[in-house]
This record gives C-alpha cells, sequence and structure tokens, in this order.
C-alpha cells in the first residue's frame, strides 16, 4: 500500500481501517484511485446519497464496498436503491458495517415501469417492507438480466429490419451474472458499424454519444425507429406508486431530467397519480444542466410534493464527476424530512394493526 493511502487511513475510525484491510489489494486500489480523483469534483458533495446501486443489479460494487466508500467520503445518509431489487437489505454486511460505521440507511428500490405515452421511467421506493417487496420482486420484477436479455434478442432484431446485421462478441456478455452487460456490447457493435452509426445520427446525433442516450432517445423513445416496446412487459406507473404506498413507503419520480422533451408530461402524469417526491438532485439536473434542479424545485413545491436526490452511482469512474457517490448537492434536511415522513407512515400502519 502506497505511504499516502496510509496517511488517509489513519485519519479514519477503526472499525474502518478493520474494514478496509479485510480487502482484497485490488479493490483497496479501485476505491483508493477513486477518492483521489473524486477530490476533483467536490462542487456538489454532500453528506446524504438516496440513490446508489450495487452488484445486486447493475453496480460494480458489493454493498460492503459501497458502505466503506460512503465513509470514506463522509456521508452519513444514504439509501441503496437497485433495480427492482431489494436483496442489499439481506445481505449480513449491511446492518453490521452500517452500525460499525455509524451510517443511516433509509430502504430503497428503484421500479421500472411504464410511463405516459408509453415512455419508459422509473419510481423510487423508500422506506417500503422488504419482506414483502422481495416477495413481489421475486414474482413481477423486471430484473437486469431480465432485460439485458431481452435487448440482447431485441436489438439486433430492430436493425436487422433496417437491413443492417449487427456484429458482436458474445463471449463479452456474461449471461450467468446478474447484469449480463449486453447493451453496451450492443452499443459498441452500433458504434463499430458505419452504417449502423450512421442510421443513428441521421435520426438524432445525440444517439451515439452514450449507451445512456442511445437508452433515452433511442430504444425508449416511441418516436424513435430504434424504440423497443415494452409496454406488455413494465407495469404501469401508477400500479407502482400504489405498490409502493401498499408496502408502506413513500414514492419519489426519478430523474426527470432523463426522460428528455417527455419530461413535463411525466412530471404531470405522476403528481395526478399521487407521487410523494421528485428526485430533483440528480447529475442530469445539476452537472449536466446547472440550472435543472431549480425547475424541479419550482414544480415541487407548487405541487406539495418532497424532494429527493442522489448520485445514481453504479461504478467508481474516477474520471467523471457525473453519478459518482456524494456528488449531488442534495441537503441533509431533505434526507431528514423524508426519514420523519417515513417513521409517521410506520407508527400509523402500527396503530392500524393494533386497532385490528
Amino acid at each position: 500500500m502506497e505511504t499516502n493511502q496510509t496517511i488517509e487511513l489513519d485519519e479514519e475510525s477503526a472499525q474502518l481501517k478493520e474494514l478496509v484491510s479485510n480487502l482484497s489489494e485490488e479493490r483497496k486500489t479501485i476505491l483508493f484511485d477513486y477518492i483521489k480523483n473524486q477530490d476533483a469534483f467536490s462542487n456538489h458533495r454532500t453528506n446524504s446519497d438516496m440513490h446508489i446501486h450495487t452488484t445486486n443489479s447493475d453496480g460494480k460494487l458489493f454493498v460492503s464496498e459501497v458502505l466503506i466508500l460512503a465513509k470514506m467520503l463522509e456521508l452519513n445518509n444514504i439509501s441503496i436503491t437497485d433495480h427492482d431489487c431489494v436483496d442489499a437489505y439481506f445481505d449480513d454486511d449491511l446492518i453490521s458495517i452500517a452500525q460499525k460505521l455509524k451510517i443511516k440507511i433509509i430502504t430503497g428500490c428503484e421500479f421500472v415501469c411504464m410511463g405516459p405515452n408509453s415512455v419508459p421511467i422509473e419510481i423510487l421506493g423508500y422506506g417500503i417492507n422488504l419482506n414483502l417487496a422481495r416477495l413481489y420482486l421475486n414474482k413481477y420484477g423486471i430484473t437486469q438480466k431480465y432485460l439485458e436479455f431481452y435487448r440482447f434478442e431485441k436489438i439486433p432484431k430492430i436493425f436487422k429490419n433496417l437491413g443492417i446485421t449487427l456484429e458482436f462478441d458474445m463471449r463479452k456478455i456474461d449471461f450467468s451474472a446478474k447484469d449480463p452487460g449486453a447493451l453496451p456490447v450492443l452499443f459498441d457493435s452500433i458504434l463499430n458499424n458505419k452504417q449502423a452509426k450512421t442510421l443513428c445520427e441521421e435520426e438524432n446525433p445525440e444517439l451515439t454519444k452514450s449507451v445512456g442516450n442511445f437508452l433515452r432517445l433511442g430504444l425508449n423513445n416511441p418516436s424513435s425507429k430504434f424504440y423497443m416496446d415494452m409496454t406488455s412487459t413494465y407495469p404501469s406507473y401508477t400500479r407502482i406508486i400504489e405498490l409502493i404506498h401498499n408496502l408502506g413507503g413513500i414514492a419519489f419520480l426519478a430523474h426527470p431530467h432523463q426522460y428528455k422533451a417527455e419530461m413535463q408530461n411525466v412530471l404531470n402524469s405522476v403528481a395526478k397519480a399521487n407521487i410523494d417526491g421528485i428526485e430533483c438532485f440528480h447529475f442530469t439536473s445539476t452537472i449536466s444542466n446547472p440550472n435543472g434542479y431549480k425547475e424541479l424545485l419550482e414544480f415541487a413545491k407548487n405541487h406539495k410534493l418532497m424532494v429527493s436526490g442522489g448520485s445514481d452511482f453504479h461504478s467508481p469512474n474516477a474520471k467523471s464527476e457525473k453519478g459518482q457517490i456524494g456528488n449531488v448537492m442534495f441537503e441533509e434536511k431533505n434526507f431528514l424530512d423524508i426519514d420523519k415522513k417515513i417513521k409517521l407512515i410506520e407508527k400509523l400502519n402500527h396503530k392500524s394493526s393494533r386497532k385490528l
């Protein structure tokens, strides 16, 4: 271990030192390199992050590593929100490490669903009953593996119907993993096919700039020739909001700016469907669009909705400030407001059950 890494560890608690010492040298290097590079991206740093993914869906860090990293970055409050999965909360490391590091956790899950105008959206559920959520998700959840297998089947067919054959290395896709990684491989095959890339750029130059753009502006966009219709597969947004409430939780619309031209329609629709809040602070409304959070805060205020914020962390990318843990501009006050609302619901539900 390098000297500067030892110095950094000496400033942490004894519990953190012990947890870090148990990591392999490879995993230590990943975390330390990330911490060192993230010092340059401190403009939006906060101590609360309500949108974090782990290896239980499409994240690249284990639950224990997410907690260690959160502590190293001085986060006090987090929520792990894997896609249609709450397995992180059944990990023995979660409670024990969170208690050791004094990190407060609000239970969470990011549910995929079909929004208005057949646009796929995500709803964050906080404070949900984990046992009931797991029962539902095990039967009806849209897992990352399912999504990737569906994309693997459909995307080549979409291009085949347009007269283009995509070529890619099947060995790069691991269908035994929770996140097989099919979409990035297929996206690379599009970029490496001159005809396919040109066709995408003719429709919208933004399509080939990132996997995320191809997903939101192409696959999830009903007006795109690359649209992948999931209306018969995804549950409706109204059903998911109702489900979250039935699970004793509160529902928040995730990253509104990712819905591009459909954002305002999505906001209006979920507000009418009794959503509880909006994820106003996300890199798409702060870093990518520096004033984006302001219009979301105004919408939340006008509709008497709560405010959340999260990095949407998936992997430790030392070269980018987008989607990096704790880099959210989210105030602790908003986290505590959410925690207070969840505790109130739990108290009311407890009283109701006692009456029954």
